[in-house]
């Protein structure tokens, strides 16, 4: 049974800042983006090979627990009353070699050879971080990692802790072990409520400040974030025009700044000068607002 199915990446924050960051920052947001989206394929490729477990297993995505140092994350955890198994899935192209002896694993993607850390260290850290998170080091728990995606070539030996999908049902039915070690229902409540989801602020995740992010009405058609505002249709050098060009502005103003915004802000985000022209636009696209005239701050829809 799956108690925490796996929750898309929240992607369109990151793509905000990804269209307004100065570079190096936008090369640094794409690989992050990269990233959580390769991670989100992974989990999804483990439903049908665990969707084959009898119904008295447990599945948990993406929980985040708390630790002593800060927190630590586990992709895919099976819990049954006889045994504990964490999945750490990797999604890598390319050529695969896994390295344990060096503590490391090696990729051959595109005539590159990239290093990576040993993820049969990372299960296994896992490991001890739930164990002692749970209060019980003496809890069977398989760490494995999940070779996820299908068209990667493993080059040398398959480590034992090492896994293709398929090969999940099977592993697992091997674990059997003699008598019930862990009380299903009382784990599941500690886990769902000590589970802590990972910061949503992109700009705080990625240490930027507002000044670093660019403001300015995009273009459509070129892409420029250079349109002005004349009366009520926004110009772009280009010689394209749009009625409404300001409201993916405003989106990206509330995906990554919040809701609230001000006068002052609007018109720093949207490049415009006229308050009054701003207050309009504000109060056409905005759910309420509160405070006086020069405080007031608006909630954006």
């Amino acid at each position: 049974m799956i108690v925490k199915p796996p929750e898309p990446p929240f992607l369109d924050a990151w793509r905000a800042l990804h269209a307004r960051a100065h570079m190096p920052l936008s090369d640094e947001v794409d690989q992050m983006i990269s990233r959580m989206v390769s991670g989100f394929q992974g989990e999804q490729s483990l439903a049908y090979p665990l969707s084959l477990l009898p119904s008295d297993f447990d599945i948990y995505y993406g929980l985040r627990l708390p630790s002593i140092e800060s927190f630590f994350q586990i992709d895919c955890l099976i819990v049954h009353e006889n045994f504990l198994a964490i999945l750490e899935v990797k999604n890598h192209r390319g050529t695969l070699l896994f390295d344990t002896a060096r503590a490391q694993l090696l990729r051959e993607w595109e005539g590159k050879t990239e290093t990576f850390p040993d993820p049969v260290l990372q299960a296994r850290r896992q490991r001890m971080q739930l164990l002692e998170f749970l209060g019980d080091p003496s809890l069977p728990c398989e760490a494995l990692v999940i070779a996820a995606n299908r068209k990667a070539r493993i080059a040398g030996d398959l480590p034992p802790d090492v896994l293709r999908p398929d090969m999940i049902p099977f592993y697992i039915d091997s674990l059997m072990y003699d008598s019930p070690l862990i009380d299903k229902t009382f784990l599941r409540k500690k886990l769902l409520q000590a589970h802590c989801p990972a910061e949503t602020d992109v700009l705080k995740r990625m240490g930027v400040n507002a000044a670093d992010v660019l403001p300015g009405v995009r273009c459509k058609d070129c892409g420029r974030l250079s349109m002005q505002r004349v009366r009520t249709v926004w110009h772009c050098v280009c010689g394209a025009r749009e009625k409404r060009a300001h409201l993916s502005t405003l989106e990206d103003y509330r995906l990554l700044f919040g809701e609230r915004i001000t006068n002052r802000q609007a018109r720093w985000f949207l490049q415009m000068q006229d308050s009054r022209a701003v207050h309009h636009i504000l109060k056409k696209n905005t759910v309420r607002s509160e405070g006086p005239n020069k405080k007031k701050v608006y909630f954006l829809r």
